[in-house]
């Protein structure tokens, strides 16, 4: 949906520019140094940046957050595309290894009927930096649409990806979409039964 990644700009709203340019090179620091992992590094900045914040001020900053990805971050085509769906009576659903905390105000902006995302642990009113659910990632998140698919029960399954951790989800679905940062997502016409696009879009698979 959106044309570059949002966790990063996200945290660096939660901390301020200031802090940002300090916390950034400090935490990929010490994560290169240890030799971790891409989830290691999410894991931490999530420790440096959210850890014994108020949860009541982070998530309204998470709300402004997510009004402002839908005005200036979005993708216009991939908007459109989604009203095609919408328009059609398709069940909307997103899911991102994004946090809850932005992703499913986002997703009610949208008109999502489901939002698959990171969940964050918070305890007294304070998040506490760690995850309350997996990283809604990879093989994760292929097993949180499955279950969806299982409930929903579907006559078919569209879905869209830029990325290549998202096979576990292509695989599940009658219509995989590749979308491509250097092509425009061409809407099909309208239809009374699940077509294939008018030609496959390459991508990052």
């Amino acid at each position: 949906m959106t044309r570059s990644d949002t966790f990063v700009p996200f945290l660096r709203v939660v901390v301020g520019p200031r802090a940002w340019a300090t916390v950034l090179p400090a935490v990929l620091g010490e994560v290169v140094r240890r030799g971790g992992t891409r989830a290691e590094l999410k894991d931490a900045l999530l420790r440096h940046c959210l850890a014994d914040r108020r949860q009541d001020l982070v998530e309204a900053l998470a709300v402004r957050f997510a009004a402002q990805l839908l005005t200036s971050r979005c993708r216009p085509d991939s908007l459109s595309r989604w009203e095609w769906h919408r328009r059609a009576g398709d069940t909307l659903a997103l899911a991102s290894a994004s946090p809850s905390l932005y992703l499913r105000p986002f997703g009610d902006l949208l008109g999502a009927e489901h939002v698959l995302a990171t969940g964050l642990e918070s305890a007294g009113g304070y998040l506490t930096g760690q995850r309350s659910t997996p990283n809604c990632r990879g093989a994760e998140k292929g097993r949180r649409i499955a279950g969806l698919i299982a409930n929903l029960r579907p006559t078919a399954v569209w879905m869209y990806t830029d990325s290549r951790s998202d096979r576990p989800s292509l695989s599940l679905a009658d219509v995989g979409v590749r979308v491509s940062p250097f092509r425009r997502l061409v809407t099909p016409p309208a239809r009374t039964e699940p077509v294939e696009p008018d030609r496959p879009l390459d991508g990052r698979a």
